[in-house]
């Protein structure tokens, strides 16, 4: 399954999800 990559109001919101999600899954979305 993959996953969407969310919109971010920050830039240390998006850092913060990178730290907890691998950019594998997200492979689709770029």
């Amino acid at each position: 399954m993959v996953e969407k990559i969310p919109q971010f109001k920050t830039e240390q919101e998006e850092a913060n999800f990178w730290d907890s999600h691998d950019s594998t899954d997200f492979l689709d979305e770029t």
